[in-house]
């Protein structure tokens, strides 16, 4: 889950737009986790130490009471860079749009390719010349139309992004 989805789900808490799809999720049996710059990203608007706790308490309850958060290694930084190279060879947009956050969760999908995926709303963030959608879950609030895409990294289309890339920086002498 990225830090606008969590944001959502908090600003919608207290009604039961969210609850079918944590219910799908959760009957796949797929485990929710985060990245810790998702936790910093959520919780350091916080006015109050009361807000901070309630921020914790709400990142622990909707985890299921554990805390399942993603260390940041030198490996996934390292990848966070490469993405962020690749994202600027396919448009000026996506190398300024695209935060060092996102890239670092984009690193995460990369290096947990085989068992993540990543609930999403920021769905222009994690383009398809390397990611998968895998689908689209609509939530209508009444007020807003939220679509949480769920998305994959795709190790083939890498790749080829990386190729397209080594190739296009050969300098001739």
């Amino acid at each position: 889950m990225d830090t606008n989805l969590l944001i959502s789900i908090s600003k919608h808490s207290e009604s039961d737009f969210f609850n079918d799809f944590l219910k799908e999720l959760e009957s796949f049996k797929i485990k929710s986790v985060i990245d810790e710059t998702i936790v910093f990203e959520f919780t350091r608007g916080s006015k109050t130490p009361r807000q901070l706790e309630d921020k914790n308490k709400f990142i622990e309850f909707l985890l299921g009471g554990e805390k399942w958060s993603l260390p940041i290694k030198t490996d996934v930084l390292e990848n966070a860079k490469k993405l962020a190279i690749l994202y600027n060879t396919r448009g000026k947009n996506l190398s300024t749009q695209i935060s060092f956050v996102d890239c670092l969760i984009g690193a995460q999908l990369m290096k947990y390719k085989d068992n993540m995926y990543l609930a999403t709303i920021d769905n222009n963030d994690y383009p398809l010349f390397i990611f998968n959608r895998e689908k689209v879950v609509t939530i209508d609030t009444g007020k807003e139309i939220i679509n949480i895409g769920i998305y994959s990294f795709n190790e083939e289309k890498y790749r080829i992004c990386e190729d397209h890339f080594n190739k296009s920086s050969i300098i001739p002498q």
